[in-house]
């Protein structure tokens, strides 16, 4: 820090459950909790995760920008993690990001690999823990 510059504390980020996240949440960052992985979607450079928790769905969005700031080949963790999902395996999955209104459907983007979390490890621990078992 140089001199004459002062500290700054980022914007807390509030949390919110499914149940809870609506069309006022859009634009902002949220922290998203107490959700299930449905089903992985992956192709080059976009990844969509369907979360769930009662009726409520989410698509939660890992694209272009998340691939380019994230390590190489990350993309393979997704479809690791995908192939885990269809075996019916319930997993727990949180994540912080921003909210947005895709098609008129309130969704999540994700930017950065640390800023979600896949039974409570980030992705690539839980893999490397899930193989282990």
């Amino acid at each position: 820090m140089k001199e004459g510059d002062t500290k700054t504390k980022a914007p807390s980020v509030r949390r919110r459950t499914l149940l809870l996240l609506n069309e006022d949440d859009v634009g902002f960052t949220r922290a998203l909790s107490d959700v299930y992985i449905d089903s992985v979607e992956v192709a080059p450079n976009r990844v969509v995760i369907r979360a769930y928790n009662g009726s409520r769905n989410c698509d939660i969005y890992f694209e272009e920008f998340f691939f380019t700031s994230s390590p190489v080949n990350f993309i393979n963790r997704f479809v690791e993690l995908r192939d885990i999902i269809k075996t019916n395996k319930r997993l727990s999955f949180s994540c912080v990001g921003e909210v947005i209104n895709r098609d008129g459907v309130i969704s999540m983007l994700v930017n950065k690999h640390s800023d979600f979390r896949v039974e409570d490890l980030y992705l690539s621990i839980f893999l490397v823990n899930f193989k282990s078992k």
